[in-house]
């Protein structure tokens, strides 16, 4: 029988949801203020997603996620923007990623593939980022054969190539989940943005033909996104329209707005994506019952350096700066410790893998 708590109101729960809602509850704090983005944007999507899902959302996804993977199944990851003219990712979704790759393949023996944009920048940043989680990179011949790694897959630009890439990657890998982690999302005109309203569709491979693709055959598809224009936001688009700066009406000519039409089986909102992502590996740990499948704080600020420093730019300020959407580093490791005080609190039996 499930343990069950009680919440201020008297009402019981399972504490597996209470661990959920809370969980969720952190990956929203709103950390940053300004004009352009004004306060509350990522509560009120975060609330029309659970109007449309119900339950925790990261719990949801970590859940669905242990029913569908197998032993030695792909996993594909998307992220890894470009951003101009820098020509490099920001540290928005790398690090999520490779948070996502570590426990995959340490908790699951699943194989992860991470699909970027097709700069060498950006692939140098992302493998940096991975290295710093303790993930290393290798072909993708060689992946199941070598402990603590994934692989890198570079995803076309242009639009035959792009449909071409997805079929190939779904048809050949056949993988167990697609999750898109802060990758930017076609709008309705099949146009891409960025979250102050300017058109970078030349610069944004469709990796929505993946989850596409993945839909279309049945493969468990998660987005991850933090502001209305990533992948996965079409299951709440009429109502993020109405929330995000520009989601009605954008700077550009195609008037579409940027909120992301693309949808996906489940919607993660959170306030940064990378915390997205940390959610569901808070979740995971806690339905696999072990700690260690929680990255460490230091693993976090590694990975934030290592990314930087192989040319990662923050993506709200453009800086080579340790940090995340203007959030310092050392803020970001401890949202990931606050996570882990959690789960240490539940007072599970986690075994180790060190």
């Amino acid at each position: 029988m499930a343990r069950q708590v009680s919440g201020v109101d008297g009402v019981a729960m399972s504490a597996k949801h209470a661990f959920g809602e809370n969980v969720d509850r952190l990956i929203t704090v709103e950390m940053c203020f300004s004009p352009d983005f004004p306060y509350g944007v990522a509560a009120k999507l975060y609330e029309a997603a659970r109007r449309r899902f119900g339950g925790p959302l990261a719990m949801m996804a970590a859940e669905e996620l242990m029913r569908r993977i197998e032993p030695e199944s792909y996993v594909l990851i998307l992220t890894g923007m470009m951003i101009p003219p820098w020509n490099t990712a920001e540290t928005d979704g790398p690090i999520g990623a490779a948070a996502l790759a570590r426990i995959l393949r340490i908790g699951f023996n699943a194989l992860p593939v991470i699909v970027v944009d097709p700069s060498e920048t950006t692939v140098r940043a992302v493998e940096a980022a991975c290295r710093g989680m303790g993930v290393g990179i290798v072909d993708l011949g060689d992946l199941g054969r070598v402990s603590y790694s994934a692989s890198i897959q570079t995803f076309p630009l242009d639009v035959e190539g792009a449909r071409r890439a997805a079929d190939r990657l779904i048809g050949e890998l056949g993988p167990s989940a697609v999750i898109a982690v802060e990758r930017l999302g076609m709008n309705v005109r099949g146009e891409y943005h960025t979250a102050h309203g300017y058109n970078c569709s030349n610069w944004s491979p469709r990796m929505d033909y993946i989850v596409e693709r993945a839909r279309e055959v049945g493969v468990l598809t998660i987005g991850i996104g933090d502001h209305g224009n990533e992948i996965g936001f079409g299951a709440i688009a009429e109502e993020a329209r109405k929330i995000v700066p520009y989601g009605e009406v954008c700077r550009c000519p195609c008037r579409g707005g940027i909120v992301c039409a693309t949808e996906t089986d489940i919607l993660i909102v959170a306030s940064i994506s990378n915390w997205g992502a940390y959610g569901v590996e808070a979740c995971l740990a806690y339905l696999k019952g072990d700690l260690e499948l929680m990255h460490s704080p230091s693993l976090e600020l590694r990975s934030i350096g290592e990314c930087v420093g192989a040319g990662g730019i923050d993506g709200a300020t453009s800086a080579p700066t340790a940090s995340v959407d203007a959030v310092p580093a050392e803020l970001n490791a401890h949202l990931v410790e606050m996570l882990g005080f959690m789960l240490r609190s539940t007072r599970m039996r986690f075994k180790r893998h060190f």
